[in-house]
């Protein structure tokens, strides 16, 4: 320990802090090699990634994160069932089936609000599933044009804009990932934004994500072939939310008369079909959130959605 604390000198003050902490806290592996064989520049270069990623969990930075693993491990471990005392139910809204008196009455009620919407994109993924190298928002979405998504949303906002915005400009936020965000925005320079207005578009990246754990201590991960750096994963689609706050997009959007968010996926053009119906079935239902989904056959391997109670709390 003596050892590490003369290695600290080239830190500053709350980095020093920090790597204390987080020694208390069973990470001492991270700095194993900094009393013998590490230039300071890497020293400063993962300290400074740590306070970064101290800085950026919302929940007690990385000793909130870390306590949060360590307990969610040992329940997973220990057979915990996370939503003991729960109770599932049918959630409240609508099912409807196309060309119905029902369907074409909501997608009526829908339409007029179109023209409040302000658009944001959850854009943080590649394609490499897809065996495709950039960003899927680039993908073609039919081989006829190989009109790509972005240009086919952006285009879709811009019809909506000029049948129901009634003169106003209707905003896209997209929100971008470390490995996306220069890509989409090369994408929007390079073909002058698809006819959109530059100032209506906002982009909004994620951070670099919390950091990878190697067993069910806890513990950190290093970067195999580079000491000085955390192996840190996504965070999620979650994310989105946050900094539509934080970034002050759903104050501005609210002070320039949007009513509704809708928020939809890269690779999901679809969705917009049934745009006017879900703003129906919002409207109409007073709802401050909606989801849209497609019926779930029992045993499908899809994500189901339902209303949760607790038993005990009543809470929703």
């Amino acid at each position: 320990m003596e050892d590490l604390q003369r290695s600290l000198t080239v830190l500053s003050d709350p980095q020093k802090a920090l790597v204390r902490k987080l020694c208390s806290l069973g990470q001492s592996h991270l700095f194993a090699k900094w009393p013998c064989n590490t230039s300071p520049t890497s020293r400063r270069k993962l300290a400074t990634q740590l306070q970064e990623l101290d800085e950026a969990y919302a929940d007690g930075g990385l000793e909130g994160y870390i306590n949060n693993a360590k307990r969610l491990l040992s329940d997973s471990r220990e057979g915990v069932n996370p939503l003991e005392g729960w109770e599932p139910s049918v959630p409240e809204g609508e099912r409807f089936d196309l060309g119905t008196k029902e369907f074409e009455e909501t997608e009526s009620t829908g339409r007029p609000e179109l023209g409040k919407v302000g658009f944001v994109l959850v854009a943080g993924g590649l394609g490499e599933r897809l065996g495709y190298s950039s960003i899927k928002v680039g993908l073609p979405t039919e081989m006829a044009t190989e009109t790509c998504y972005l240009q086919y949303y952006i285009e879709y906002i811009l019809a909506v804009q000029v049948k129901y915005g009634e003169g106003k400009r209707l905003p896209l936020c997209i929100m971008t990932s470390g490995d996306t965000n220069e890509k989409t925005a090369k994408l929007l320079r390079k073909n002058n934004y698809f006819g959109m207005q530059k100032s209506q578009i906002t982009i909004v990246q994620q951070g670099q994500g919390v950091p990878a754990l190697m067993d069910n201590n806890a513990k950190m991960v290093l970067e195999e072939n580079d000491s000085s750096k955390i192996v840190t994963k996504p965070h999620g689609h979650g994310d989105v939310h946050a900094l539509l706050y934080t970034h002050g997009v759903a104050k501005r959007w609210l002070s320039d008369g949007i009513e509704w968010l809708t928020l939809f996926q890269d690779t999901n053009g679809l969705a917009f079909h049934t745009l006017p119906l879900m703003l129906g079935v919002s409207k109409k239902l007073d709802l401050i959130m909606n989801s849209l989904a497609v019926p779930r056959k029992a045993k499908q391997a899809i994500g189901g959605i339902a209303k949760l109670k607790h038993q005990t709390t009543g809470e929703y």
